[in-house]
């Protein structure tokens, strides 16, 4: 299961490495990468390219500053000592000063993060996953075996696992895999220059540790976990619904019985008419 675990994080940095690139190189102008980043190398991410090095900023900094810039690449600012980082909020922009909460958690590019590795469709066996019969309630975010194990079925791993609502721990893990993707790391396990592990334990504690009598951070959250359903989940299974043919037969009936109407009422003779006289 470790070795399983392991295999399967690095198909997703892979996986992540190669997408996000796309999802930044294609942006509309002027927002899109400049240079265009590389889909099969780190080398270009991280502080070393203005747009990875925006997303990557806390949002304490502001990164079009030129006095800030070169006060993070000189390292006078330390960046890895704060997890509000500008990719994780809502149009890439935070409010650390007043609320630090405000948009937090509500990126394009996390949402994208979360669908890449729980909703795009993948080629996992069922024989290869964990059982699903073990308690998964403090377990961590579920996450896919390795390539070399795979056969052909298409299913993505939140149609294997039967992942019907996004969970803090999913979230966690995508806060994780979005800023490793982002930075200059080579490979997984190697960069010591950024606390993951702190990163997602934080995450995880936002939604889990929070004060179960704090009426309104207990509504934020709730509200934060309905927006990511929304955004996870927005599609209806409509495979089985009987909605349209409801819709069709009674549209047809009501518009049908309107024709019948019409029809007789046309054929009444109007008192006074030449054809009553």
């Amino acid at each position: 299961l470790q070795y399983g675990s392991i295999s399967a994080r690095s198909d997703d940095v892979h996986t992540l490495m190669i997408e996000l690139a796309n999802w930044l190189n294609f942006r509309p102008l002027p927002s899109h990468a400049d240079p265009l980043l590389l889909n099969h190398s780190h080398e270009l991410r991280g502080f070393k390219h203005n747009l990875t090095a925006k997303l990557l900023c806390p949002v304490e900094y502001d990164w079009s500053d030129s006095v800030v810039r070169a006060k993070i690449r000189n390292k006078e600012i330390k960046t890895n000592t704060s997890f509000f980082i500008h990719a994780f909020y809502r149009g890439e922009e935070g409010n650390p000063n007043n609320n630090v909460e405000e948009g937090f958690l509500r990126s394009t590019l996390l949402v994208q993060t979360w669908h890449q590795i729980y909703r795009a469709s993948g080629s996992i066996s069922e024989d290869e996953i964990p059982s699903l019969q073990t308690d998964r309630s403090n377990a961590s975010a579920p996450v896919p075996q390795s390539n070399k194990a795979r056969s052909s079925t298409k299913q993505s791993l939140a149609e294997l696992y039967g992942l019907n609502q996004v969970t803090p721990r999913t979230i966690a893990y995508s806060c994780v895999l979005l800023r490793f993707s982002l930075s200059h790391a080579k490979k997984w396990g190697q960069d010591c220059s950024f606390n993951y592990e702190g990163l997602y334990n934080e995450i995880v504690d936002y939604f889990e540790a929070a004060d179960p009598e704090d009426e309104e951070v207990q509504t934020h959250l709730a509200e934060l976990l309905h927006w990511w359903n929304e955004q996870a989940f927005a599609e209806e299974d409509a495979s089985n619904s009987l909605k349209p043919s409801l819709h069709f037969q009674s549209t047809l009936e009501e518009q049908r019985a309107a024709k019948t109407s019409a029809a007789a009422a046309a054929m009444v003779p109007v008192p006074g008419s030449a054809s009553t006289s």
